[in-house]
């Protein structure tokens, strides 16, 4: 305790520095409360488990020896808690689903997207539909892999977009926040 005393003093002059020093002094600070109170929590535990079995015996050394590491809830948690009944079904993991966003018209022809989620986490992204014919055809085919990647990295629909595929951008947009908007 002089130790964590002397070290948070702060001088008026170097008032500047507070925050740095003094944030590793409370942490130590709370670090040492954690450990005796779960000290005190297993001991306590380890003596209501006894009166209520009715035994003399003394209680493990483990569980009223105060731990030398960093401490954790883990034993006082398991030393307080009664065990439970069986819990009920857990949620399945996240599993993986495919999301079609609305179909966008643009000057030179459609734009749908598909997202392919595992729980919130787009995994995948597809176009359905995208302007065809002429130079429309030889534009998108450079585009979508960008729009694909873009919409990975951002895990939204504020992406940069693609220069020369403006249209097929903004229908791309479009689309994939009504994608989005159905997970």
């Amino acid at each position: 305790m002089g130790t964590v005393g002397v070290l948070s003093y702060v001088p008026v002059a170097t008032n500047a520095m507070s925050p740095i020093t003094s944030a590793p002094i409370a942490q130590a600070a709370s670090a040492q409360t954690s450990t005796a109170s779960a000290a005190r929590t297993a001991k306590q535990a380890s003596t209501s488990t006894k009166a209520v079995a009715g035994t003399t015996s003394k209680p493990a050394s483990a569980a009223t020896q105060t731990p030398t590491s960093a401490p954790t809830s883990t034993p006082a948690t398991a030393a307080t808690t009664a065990p439970a009944a069986a819990p009920a079904a857990a949620p399945a993991p996240s599993a993986t689903r495919t999301i079609a966003g609305s179909t966008i018209q643009t000057p030179y022809g459609p734009v749908q997207v598909q997202i392919t989620v595992q729980g919130t986490k787009i995994t995948n992204a597809t176009a359905l539909q995208t302007p065809r014919g002429g130079t429309s055809s030889q534009i998108n085919q450079q585009a979508v892999p960008y729009l694909v990647q873009q919409t990975l990295a951002t895990q939204s629909a504020s992406i940069q977009g693609v220069s020369g595929a403006t249209y097929t951008t903004n229908g791309w947009i479009q689309s994939l926040q009504a994608a989005i908007a159905k997970i």
